[in-house]
């Protein structure tokens, strides 16, 4: 292809300056250019154009591009902020804002910059380098930079600044460096695949001194999104965050609109989605919800608000220590319940502790593990249990778990485990364990499943259950009613496809006990027998196995002498481990 000309441009657009094109700016340009280099709002205001979809009185779609109070503050904080996540609504011009304004100015008026836009499709990626690419080309000549590349994914600019367009993935831009990473509608990209990006991708971001990063989407449910942007407004990372609503942006395009006229609006675009409110509320009002038809209704999703584990050990999460029996104050009664998975990185064995002595009951602590193997669990299961007061175990032993739950009681002698057996009448009840036909744990049925759920919705829909683990609340609100084709009601409850509910089955295991009629009298009676024993205060009970099986602390600075390690957990020679 022969070397395109002057009068050309680049690829023979005459919209595209040659890289080595030379242009000269009369006395008057020179200083609007200065003006421009030091003020991003006021090259966006006077010199950025768009295209709207509805022509203006003379029948052209391009517009001068002028911005709102809401959108001069985005783009004051993506100037002074290195980190900044943004809540926004629906059509309220954030891609407009942020890639036709900021980074256009930023490309223009910097030397060899570089800028990632992600979004959580390709194609999405690609129309927002579309957009720019317009606004590059009706700028007047002399604000332009000579251009080197113009692809469909990739521009350079004869300055050495370049803008690249990926769908955001873990790979999307391993090896590359850039000054700036976008992350658009990030609440909408997978979670597996939002933690792999954040994982691979943060820390080179974070180990430059100027590399920024820009989240923006609407939300999504409680996705890591939603986990990022609480932790910025409780203060517990160092995100600026932004959040605006419908009533922003009405307010900005109508000064001098009524709240009638606001409300008409509300009204209308409500009936326009199908009367679908709760769409409205998480589109435009911004509001995190769960999925549709969740076991938890929606406003009760909207109440739960994680906190961050007060110690991390491994894999276990503590959100609080046990209550030993004082002189001032009885021990508490724990429950710890257990979802066996095969330990092949797919589905995870969870542990949930309970505490089931206050009310309302308490989370206090989460295992979570997807490598460790069913015969690995046990000995897990049970130190944890033996930390909690010898708290009951119950497991649900379909598959894998029954192997488990043999391995506690019969090789490590764990004996505060819940039985069931099996009544002709009333199926699964709790039982002493003297039934002739007592098994170790639940056998899950879709009955089981079911009487677990409304329990477990009961518990927390009345706040008798308090959940404050994030990875559980997040499966919460995905864990949904399948619904039978006969007769259109949800039956039985699951994850939905993509995404887990390792977390949320052992509290369905609680939710069928506290149904059960014997469940007061069985915990009660039983925990107090065990009380009377003379564990003293803060003694951390014997395992009868040595060496013992415990949680690797990473913040313990003198640590015992590893005897051996096994995949999952650590073999530590020291039963004192767990209470430094």
């Amino acid at each position: 292809m022969p070397k395109p000309t002057s009068t050309q441009g680049y690829n023979g657009n005459p919209l595209l300056p040659l890289p080595h094109e030379e242009i000269a700016l009369t006395a008057e340009e020179l200083a609007e250019y200065i003006k421009c280099q030091d003020d991003p709002i006021y090259f966006i205001s006077n010199y950025v154009k768009i295209k709207q979809v509805d022509p203006d009185e003379t029948g052209s779609r391009i517009v001068k591009f002028n911005p709102y109070p809401y959108q001069e503050d985005i783009i004051n904080t993506l100037q002074s902020e290195r980190y900044v996540i943004a809540k926004l609504p629906r059509q309220c011009g954030k891609s407009t804002v942020i890639v036709c304004g900021y980074f256009l100015w930023y490309i223009l008026f910097n030397t060899d910059v570089s800028v990632a836009l992600l979004a959580n499709q390709e194609d999405t990626a690609i129309m927002l380098l579309d957009r720019l690419k317009e606004s590059y080309e009706m700028l007047p000549r002399f604000m332009k930079q000579g251009v080197e590349k113009w692809d469909q994914k990739l521009i350079k600019l004869a300055n050495k600044c370049r803008v690249r367009a990926a769908a955001t993935s873990a790979s999307a831009i391993r090896g590359d460096t850039f000054n700036i990473v976008f992350l658009d509608e990030f609440a909408h990209v997978q979670t597996n695949i939002a933690l792999e990006f954040m994982a691979s991708v943060f820390p080179v971001i974070s180990s430059g001194k100027t590399t920024k990063l820009f989240i923006v989407s609407t939300p999504n449910g409680y996705n890591l999104f939603y986990k990022l942007f609480t932790d910025a407004v409780q203060n517990r990372n160092d995100y600026k965050h932004l959040a605006y609503t419908w009533r922003d942006v009405f307010k900005a395009r109508n000064p001098n609109g009524t709240e009638a006229e606001a409300l008409k609006w509300m009204e209308d675009t409500i009936k326009a989605m199908a009367n679908d409110r709760s769409k409205f509320q998480q589109e435009f009002e911004c509001d995190f919800l769960g999925s549709a038809n969740s076991l938890i209704a929606p406003w009760k999703l909207g109440q739960l608000a994680y906190v961050p584990p007060t110690e991390c050990r491994g894999r276990l999460r503590i959100y609080k220590q046990p209550v030993h029996l004082t002189d001032e104050e009885q021990a508490h009664v724990y429950i710890v319940t257990c979802d066996v998975a095969q330990g092949q990185d797919k589905d995870s064995s969870v542990l949930q502790a309970v505490d089931i002595t206050t009310k309302p009951f308490k989370q206090v602590a989460v295992y979570q593990d997807s490598t460790i193997k069913p015969a690995q669990l046990a000995p897990v299961a049970v130190q944890l249990c033996r930390y909690y007061n010898n708290a009951f175990l119950f497991f649900e032993i379909n598959s894998e778990a029954f192997a488990t739950a043999q391995l506690c009681h019969e090789e490590l002698e764990y004996e505060n485990m819940i039985f069931c057996h099996m009544h002709k009448k009333k199926g699964q009840q709790l039982s002493a364990g003297f039934h002739q036909s007592a098994r170790l744990g639940l056998k899950s049925t879709e009955a089981t499943k079911r009487i677990g759920c409304t329990g477990l919705k009961s518990l927390i829909e009345n706040d008798q259950l308090l959940v404050q683990d994030y990875d559980t609340i997040q499966q919460l609100t995905t864990f949904v009613g399948k619904l039978n084709k006969r007769t259109g009601l949800a039956t039985i409850y699951e994850a939905e496809i993509g995404n887990h509910d390792d977390c949320v089955t052992p509290l369905v295991l609680l939710g069928w006990l506290t149904i059960q009629q014997g469940f007061e009298n069985y915990i009660g009676l039983s925990m107090r027998k065990l009380l009377m024993e003379g564990q003293k205060p803060g003694q951390m009970p014997e395992l009868d196995m040595t060496p013992d099986t415990i949680f690797l602390d990473p913040t313990y600075t003198e640590q015992p002498a590893v005897v051996d390690r096994v995949q999952g957990f650590d073999v530590v020679d020291d039963k004192d481990f767990w209470l430094n």
